[in-house]
């Protein structure tokens, strides 16, 4: 639980840094193409600690968050789950039965030109080799309590 909210942090403080993106929100896409069950939680709990430590304890503002492929597992813990969270979180989460392999899966999120290089769409930054290198790229330097600032 803590790897993946220190990962969804630096992802929304790297995404974080115009005026547009601050201004509308973001939108999270998890695509769960090629995950199993060892991979996802099914624990009510960590689902639950995991969302509101991301939706409501980092102060950027978040539009969407769109899971695609979910397993039936994770669907099915999500649907008790979700009980308990604030309703304009739980709110923000839609579930969707496309595959990112499918032509246009994205046109009512976004332009391809948008997505990352690799869910197809243009490179973020020619000089970084993964989407990884862009997100610690664009939080060199910064003093973030989950990232030491010489990281």
């Amino acid at each position: 639980v803590k790897l993946a909210v220190k990962n969804t942090w630096m992802c929304l403080d790297a995404a974080v840094q115009d005026p547009d993106t601050v201004r509308n929100g973001l939108t999270f896409v998890y695509d769960f193409n090629g995950l199993g069950p060892a991979n996802i939680t099914a624990n009510v709990f960590d689902i639950k600690t995991t969302l509101v430590a991301v939706g409501l304890s980092h102060p950027s503002q978040i539009r969407e968050v769109v899971f695609l492929n979910c397993p039936s597992l994770f669907y099915s813990a999500w649907r008790v789950g979700s009980k308990a969270l604030p309703g304009a979180l739980a709110n923000l989460i839609t579930f969707w039965p496309v595959s990112t392999k499918t032509p246009g899966w994205h046109d009512k999120l976004c332009l391809q030109d948008d997505l990352p290089g690799y869910l197809g769409g243009a490179t973020v930054d020619a000089s970084a080799d993964s989407y990884y290198d862009w997100l610690c790229g664009r939080l060199r330097n910064w003093d973030l309590p989950y990232r030491p600032k010489d990281a």
